[in-house]
């Protein structure tokens, strides 16, 4: 069957999103009310491959300029999104498809960012086989701190005795829908004061995306005698518990508020995802890594799975097609 690549506009957002829902290494963050709500940011240059008008891949992607188009970068994490009946040879005609007509626009290089194995339903390293066919150069990898939910590792000592302190100290942890609150007391002026940063989304943009998404933005706090102490904010998929943000009060009366609000966290409320991911504790694009965020999270039992960043270039669409034709003629002799 001949593919067609066509190029997404906001007429096409029903069929998108109901791809979107189906496929196998797809999570909310690919909706496009999710993506939409910081167009002004980004020129768009996702791409949609269709079979007899049925979609069978998605590339989410904005233009950097004339030569490079790059997995979508107000996301964080992207790439080629395949329904979950794909073969490995329909994976591999899909993204040919979109390599070939990224050439023939002038594209020389996609900006491809690996979705993390750990989100996806079902298997989809022909992305990374693809990469490899093609003469990708891996440019990044970031380690994640994953805790998988079925082998965990026991907290350590001194993580345990923290959150059990906080715990007898009084400290209560709840489901808050006060993002600003949060935002405003905790998280920036904390990233301020550790990193000279703000955080990604703004305190109106985090609350636009949980009031669409309220399933899967959830704000959780944890409060003494009233007062705000801690907060997490987690992206949740149907296998992971994501923290998207993680902040302790500036003068919180316990410090350790936060420990005990990841476990119970990861004890009362999520114990049935796959697994809980603490995030990256990379810099410097992956070269460096923060000594403080890396023991902090393995304190609670994560471990390191990678995610890698790869420029792919346009032209080796033709080593796809050679490939597939090689294995096509294997068939037939």
């Amino acid at each position: 069957m001949k593919l067609e690549v066509v190029p997404y506009s906001p007429a096409m957002s029903r069929p998108w999103n109901d791809f979107v829902s189906q496929a196998k290494n797809a999570t909310f963050l690919f909706h496009r009310s999710y993506m939409d709500y910081h167009q002004a940011r980004f020129k768009d240059a996702s791409l949609m491959v269709q079979e007899e008008g049925r979609v069978v891949c998605l590339l989410p992607a904005n233009r950097i300029d004339a030569k490079n188009i790059s997995s979508h970068q107000g996301l964080t994490y992207g790439g080629f999104l395949l329904p979950r009946e794909e073969t490995l040879h329909g994976a591999l005609s899909s993204m040919e498809s979109c390599l070939a007509y990224l050439e023939a626009d002038g594209v020389e290089t996609l900006h491809l960012k690996r979705i993390p194995r750990f989100f996806s339903a079902l298997p989809d390293d022909e992305i990374d086989y693809a990469a490899f066919i093609t003469d990708s150069r891996l440019v990044r990898r970031d380690c994640a701190l994953v805790l998988d939910m079925a082998v965990r590792l026991p907290l350590r000592k001194g993580k345990k005795h923290s959150a059990h302190r906080a715990h007898r100290s009084g400290c209560v942890a709840e489901e808050s829908r006060d993002f600003e609150m949060f935002w405003e007391r905790i998280l920036q002026p904390r990233l301020l004061d550790r990193f000279d940063a703000q955080p990604v989304h703004t305190a109106t943009e985090i609350r636009l995306l949980a009031d669409t998404f309220p399933k899967n933005i959830r704000l959780f706090t944890c409060t003494l005698s009233g007062k705000l102490q801690a907060g997490m904010v987690i992206f949740e998929t149907p296998r992971v518990a994501h923290l998207q943000y993680s902040a302790l009060a500036m003068d919180a009366a316990d410090p350790g508020a936060l420990d005990y609000l990841a476990e119970w966290l990861i004890e009362e409320i999520y114990p049935q995802k796959t697994f809980f991911d603490f995030g990256t504790s990379n810099e410097e694009e992956g070269r460096r890594l923060n000594g403080g965020l890396l023991r902090s999270k393995e304190g609670f039992g994560a471990r390191t799975l990678v995610h890698d960043f790869y420029e792919m270039p346009t032209a080796a669409h033709r080593k796809l097609a050679a490939l597939r034709e090689a294995g096509r003629n294997h068939e037939d002799s």
